[in-house]
């Protein structure tokens, strides 16, 4: 089957999710770096901050003097003063010396800023400056490759997250955003994305969003090897990291997405549209704003002949992001069967207008 005809089998269509990611070369959307969530839906965590030094937990211990000089005597052997000699007044406590301003820090922070404000290149120029004036400092180079990340630089990004990784090892959010940037640059860097996410794991078992994204690349390969193989199944692993990511966040919204797309393609007979439905819907109730979720319970919905509920969803998808041309495709399916031909025309002119893929 070519990638068209995958993009343009309709009621079919939530079966190939993702499985084009793969099969076609096409790239999966990520979201941006600001905290928040991004148009796709995504959820997008905070900007981290900077990693506390270490502490060490070697005890410490007292010094040993040098030879030939003389032990400080304990406080029992100090002689006691003589009551008569007059007391020698305190010296005046000199003023405690403020602390040295962190040019580096403060540059790093205003880098940040700019980016938060969508000012990207002057995001990069404070952030490499703050480089230039210390080479070490791990989090101007995590910064900086966010910034050129919302750039959609993803090279430069992955050279600055892999300088992270290099100055710590030990720096989870460096190799889980690696592994975004990776997947931003197309189908070819699924393999070390999921190395990566794999890495975060290791470093933090409590990391969440890693177990959630790796489980989803790992579908997606799954499914794009099922459509050239014909074969089917093989989710288990996958389910597993969203199973996991639920456990340590149950309100993971993303979560119940993913698996809500990936139980469409259970690889035995028909899916149960009921778990489906009951995924997104609980994706919706964690995340009001997920087009997405909305967008798939309508392809879903109409798929059961439910045309009412489906244009419900659908239109509640296209509020949300009325930038989407196939949401407007499948309500014009939608329309048709409930004989609203001019509701039907109107959704049809505007995904051509919209042009792009079925399959968000």
């Amino acid at each position: 089957m070519s990638c068209a005809t995958k993009s343009t089998n309709s009621l079919a269509t939530p079966m190939l999710v993702m499985a084009v990611l793969l099969s076609c070369g096409v790239r999966t959307p990520v979201p941006g770096q600001g905290g928040g969530r991004d148009d796709s839906g995504r959820k997008v965590p905070a900007l981290p901050k900077e990693r506390p030094a270490r502490v060490s937990t070697r005890p410490s211990t007292s010094p040993t003097p040098s030879p030939g000089t003389t032990p400080t005597p304990s406080p029992s052997a100090t002689p006691t003063p003589n009551p008569s000699t007059s007391a020698t007044p305190s010296p005046t406590p000199s003023p405690t010396p403020s602390p040295p301003r962190d040019e580096v820090g403060e540059l790093i922070s205003k880098g940040v800023e700019l980016n938060r404000q969508g000012k990207h290149d002057d995001a990069i120029l404070r952030l490499t400056e703050a480089i230039n004036l210390d080479r070490k400092r791990v989090a101007a180079h995590y910064q900086r490759g966010d910034a050129f990340y919302d750039k959609t630089d993803y090279d430069s990004a992955i050279g600055d997250y892999t300088e992270a990784i290099k100055l710590d090892p030990g720096y989870a959010d460096a190799y889980y955003s690696r592994a975004r940037a990776q997947v931003a640059r197309g189908s070819k860097g699924i393999d070390s994305a999921i190395a990566d996410f794999t890495k975060a794991i290791e470093i933090d078992p409590q990391f969440g969003e890693a177990y959630r994204e790796r489980g989803y690349l790992v579908l997606a390969k799954r499914v794009a090897k099922n459509m050239r193989d014909e074969t089917k199944g093989g989710f288990d692993e996958g389910l597993r990291d969203l199973a996991k990511a639920m456990e340590i966040d149950p309100n993971d919204a993303l979560a119940y997405l993913y698996r809500g797309q990936f139980y469409l393609m259970s690889g035995s007979g028909e899916p149960d549209l009921e778990l489906v439905i009951g995924d997104f819907t609980t994706a919706i109730r964690l995340d009001p704003k997920s087009w997405l979720a909305y967008h798939w319970r309508g392809v879903v919905r109409l798929g059961q002949n439910e045309y009412e509920l489906a244009v419900k969803d659908l239109s509640n998808a296209i509020g949300l992001n009325p930038n989407f041309g196939g949401t407007y495709f499948y309500r014009s399916q939608a329309y048709e069967k409930l004989g609203r031909k001019e509701s039907a025309a109107a959704d049809k002119q505007k995904w051509e207008q919209l042009k792009g893929p079925l399959i968000p």
